[in-house]
């Protein structure tokens, strides 16, 4: 769940809810001087002084005269809960509607044949990218991988959805989640690429059509079964015949995979 006083991470939480509120219900565009006093040590005073400096931080500018009133009938608690509750939904909604497709620049990591691969009785498929063609595989961007996890959206970005001058962009902050992984995953050298549901199935996934000339090549776990790679074989035989096809080796003396054309 998204929590948007703790995604803020500016220090000013129900302070920034409280003003949110208040903006949702003054629409006239008033400019002015601001009446209300409050130190700006206190977290409103910081905005009110915010707001007097950068006017143009301000969606539809409004008055603070009446603020006073509005803050002692403001319940922060049932408004921030109100808030959440609605945020989170929202990003929820949001994510049932993204699909997000991973892939490896390499194919010898042998972490990633255990976590991936059925600990080696699997397979990799490699993918060619077709220039000139709009498809997904052409815009695959590289995975950042960083000690910090990325922020939900910068002060800024959510000062202006607060006050309705801008809207907060979710795909675009969806795009620095689904890019970013911890620098422990580094080694998998991972590329992604997102897109946006198309189908109405409810599942969170979805099948996209690949051309065969995408499919270049197939590599064989070091422990695959018979049985799987004989039928592997025959379908890339019957359907897919400019596939290469390799098999995998264990080293006998280092921690390493070799890889032999068979096909």
């Amino acid at each position: 769940m998204i929590h948007l006083t703790r995604l803020l991470n500016c220090g000013l939480d129900s302070t920034l809810l409280k003003l949110q509120s208040f903006f949702g219900r003054n629409q006239q565009v008033i400019h002015g001087t601001v009446e209300y006093v409050c130190p700006s040590t206190t977290k409103l005073g910081w905005l009110i002084n915010y707001f007097k400096e950068n006017p143009d931080r301000i969606g539809p500018y409004i008055t603070f005269e009446n603020v006073s009133a509005e803050f002692e009938e403001f319940d922060p608690k049932a408004t921030a809960e109100r808030i959440l509750e609605e945020s989170n939904q929202a990003w929820l909604e949001f994510l049932r509607n993204e699909r997000i497709f991973c892939m490896s620049e390499i194919y010898d990591e042998i972490l990633m044949w255990s976590h991936y691969a059925d600990h080696h009785r699997g397979a990799v498929i490699e993918f060619k990218c077709l220039p000139g063609l709009d498809r997904a595989f052409n815009v695959a961007s590289k995975v950042n991988y960083t000690r910090m996890k990325p922020k939900f959206g910068t002060f800024d970005q959510w000062f202006d959805n607060s006050t309705g001058k801008k809207p907060i962009d979710n795909w675009d902050l969806s795009n620095q989640y689904s890019f970013t992984k911890s620098y422990h995953w580094q080694y998998e050298k991972e590329w992604r690429f997102a897109l946006k549901k198309t189908s109405p199935d409810e599942a969170l996934y979805e099948y996209r059509d690949i051309l065969p000339q995408e499919l270049s090549a197939i590599y064989l776990g070091c422990r695959i079964l018979e049985d799987d790679k004989q039928r592997i074989l025959q379908l890339r035989k019957r359907l897919l015949p400019q596939m290469r096809v390799h098999q995998a080796f264990m080293d006998k003396e280092e921690y390493k995979l070799h890889f032999e054309r068979i096909l």
